[in-house]
């Protein structure tokens, strides 16, 4: 994946929220801006946020925009979560990759879209069910899992729309061969190989 010298990249995040998978997104915001000298910017959802910086990532120092310039010199790169992938659909021109950091993920947030009433009886059923039995009735990500088993990810317009793939494990990276498509190796040890310049990103002058 080629960038130029005035290429920006934008690294789509839920605002103000702290968890493993934001933590990473920053990570990768951190060493795209101040390891590789890239162009690099948060793009926060929702965009007009109040305050879309969590304390926990201030230190990172990402700068953060509120709109994308849709330019083909441009990439956004988005992670598996349906609704923050949905971001992509907005532009037409841009460069687009997906962060596959977890593949559990994306069917269930995309089960949770797609069948809100059950999703919703599942988790609150197990609420009651660890408070009172210290246990759980149903196996979300199996039933979740179960319920796409026959799912092609080639023909879902938003997955198929990026032009790259990265995964963040093994297992992502085989489950996405195994649907064809273009898919690379990127882990969350992220000063490695991956993100050398020499390798898979590639800084050229216009």
């Amino acid at each position: 994946m080629r960038v130029c010298d005035d290429s920006k990249v934008y690294v789509v995040a839920p605002a103000a929220v702290a968890t493993g998978g934001p933590e990473l997104l920053h990570q990768l915001g951190y060493h795209l801006r101040y390891m590789m000298g890239l162009d690099a910017y948060m793009f926060y959802q929702p965009p007009d946020h109040p305050s879309p910086v969590h304390e926990e990532y201030k230190m990172y120092n990402v700068p953060y925009v509120d709109e994308v310039e849709d330019k083909r010199k441009n990439l956004i790169i988005v992670p598996e979560v349906t609704g923050l992938m949905k971001v992509m659909d907005d532009y037409k021109r841009i460069r687009k990759m997906i962060w596959w950091l977890s593949i559990d993920n994306f069917y269930i947030s995309k089960f949770g879209k797609e069948s809100p009433i059950r999703n919703y009886f599942y988790y609150r059923v197990n609420f009651f069910a660890r408070r009172v039995l210290n246990t759980e009735i149903f196996d979300i990500p199996e039933i979740v899992m179960n319920h796409y088993k026959n799912y092609d990810l080639k023909n879902d317009k938003t997955v198929s729309s990026a032009h790259l793939h990265l995964a963040q494990s093994y297992y992502a990276l085989q489950h996405l061969k195994n649907h064809n498509l273009n898919v690379a190796y990127l882990s969350d040890h992220l000063n490695e190989k991956f993100l050398k310049k020499s390798q898979t990103w590639t800084k050229k002058k216009i």
